[in-house]
């Protein structure tokens, strides 16, 4: 990548070609141990109850002192729900942990 060459930044080196997908999650799960980018969160729930998902940077399910990067709330009604979060490639450098905070529902998890 030119941009990332000129400038010599670590962000522009991680450009985004391709993503992975962490598959459908139902509990707290570590996507990624290694630095990373996060592309997109996708939550959905059909319960009458609030879901909430946080996204850590942290390489491991240890979140004391980490930075939590994202936090979706989500009350269904009783009907199917979906949130869709894009985070535009922000850099995690440590690695993506997701928590399932309260409810029940899932989680897919895109980052390169």
């Amino acid at each position: 990548m030119i941009r990332g060459v000129l400038l010599g930044r670590d962000e522009d080196k991680m450009s985004i070609v391709g993503v992975a997908n962490s598959g459908v999650l139902t509990a707290s799960t570590l996507v990624s141990s290694a630095r990373c980018k996060l592309v997109s969160v996708h939550i959905t729930s059909t319960t009458n109850a609030l879901f909430t998902v946080k996204i850590w940077d942290s390489a491991s399910s240890t979140i004391s002192g980490k930075k939590e990067v994202l936090r979706l709330h989500l009350h269904a009604g009783g009907t199917a729900g979906v949130v869709e979060q894009d985070m535009h490639g922000a850099i995690l450098a440590q690695g993506c942990y997701v928590e399932f905070d309260a409810g029940a529902g899932s989680c897919t998890v895109n980052y390169a």
